[in-house]
């Protein structure tokens, strides 16, 4: 069983680790958002499931955010392991 200090250590590296992820996932979303309406000149799906957005927008838009947040989400969690190893 862990002692007090060491459960201490890892609750704050969740909780670190969490808040950096959930920044760093409303970060690439941002950026994702402003680099499709650059390109495309329109703002990005907000409901890919609506008739008015198109199946190739859609499926688009679903394959880019998932690559995205995956890949932020990744990087976030392997930076705050090392920082807080």
């Amino acid at each position: 069983m862990p002692d007090n200090k060491e459960l201490t250590q890892d609750i704050t590296k969740i909780i670190v680790t969490s808040v950096a992820v959930m920044g760093a996932t409303y970060l690439a979303t941002y950026l994702l958002r402003k680099s499709w309406k650059a390109v495309k000149k329109e703002d990005a799906p907000k409901d890919v499931t609506s008739s008015h957005v198109s199946t190739a927008d859609a499926l688009a838009w679903t394959v880019l955010s998932s690559l995205v947040i995956g890949i932020a989400t990744m990087a976030t969690k392997k930076a705050t392991s090392k920082l807080l190893a």
